[in-house]
């Protein structure tokens, strides 16, 4: 059997020393000696940077500036990526065993591998159609992307809050990746996160405009359709 390959996760933080250590353990708890492990902190003021510090041998590399926000800290990250599939994280997530067991099966070279996620203990599961990614983010704690996606793309830091999800979507069109749905529990997602919180609104004034470039006039039709009957139900479930 072939070796497993190297995986790199990236970690963004700031302010997080409620969550960062169960994250960090989670990790450690993995075993494996094939991870690389970049932590991208914004200039946190609270106990973060002290709890990092302990965990120095399985950090392999880590900065503390300000930024941008989330994107930008995930874009300096990616500058120092080692692994073939690269994994992100937010302070609060917890990995699962599930992401060991995906490993070995990280053999497509330009595929961009996912898998299932925890949301409050809600099971997100299923291979996803372009349709379903127009309506509902891959979170990308269960995506494993090939390095190769940021020698091409890198976070658009004009959506501050989703976008992943347009580099997912830019991926799912790009006929130099594929995706590939494994059923392994990969992480719990955290609540705790600016993208549970609030709306990018401007992803979401943009959204029918990028669902047609990427994926196409049918799904993008499909998706306004659904939409605007969603709106008129509630309208008249208003006025009832």
């Amino acid at each position: 059997m072939m070796n497993a390959p190297l995986v790199t996760i990236i970690i963004v933080t700031y302010n997080a020393e409620k969550y960062i250590r169960a994250c960090l353990d989670s990790i450690k708890n993995q075993n494996r000696s094939d991870i690389q492990l970049i932590v991208i902190d914004g200039a946190s003021t609270d106990g973060t940077i002290d709890i990092l510090n302990e965990y120095n041998t399985l950090i392999d590399y880590q900065l503390s500036e300000t930024d941008n926000g989330i994107y930008d800290a995930m874009n300096k990250g990616v500058n120092h990526i080692k692994g073939s599939w690269v994994l992100f994280l937010g302070a609060d997530d917890i990995l699962e065993t599930g992401f060991k067991q995906m490993l070995p099966e990280l053999t497509v070279p330009n595929a961009v591998y996912y898998g299932m996620v925890n949301v409050n203990n809600v099971i997100y599961k299923d291979a996803y159609s372009a349709y379903r990614l127009a309506k509902l983010n891959i979170c990308h704690q269960v995506i494993f992307y090939p390095a190769a996606v940021f020698k091409k793309y890198h976070y658009d830091l004009n959506y501050p809050i989703w976008a992943d999800w347009l580099l997912n979507i830019q991926c799912w069109n790009d006929p130099n990746f594929q995706f590939i749905y494994k059923e392994h529990l990969i992480a719990k997602f955290g609540l705790d996160g600016i993208s549970s919180n609030i709306i990018d609104t401007r992803f979401a004034n943009d959204r029918y405009k990028i669902l047609s470039k990427y994926l196409g006039l049918i799904v993008s039709a499909r998706f306004f359709f659904r939409q605007l009957k969603l709106k008129l139900s509630s309208g008249r479930s208003k006025n009832d």
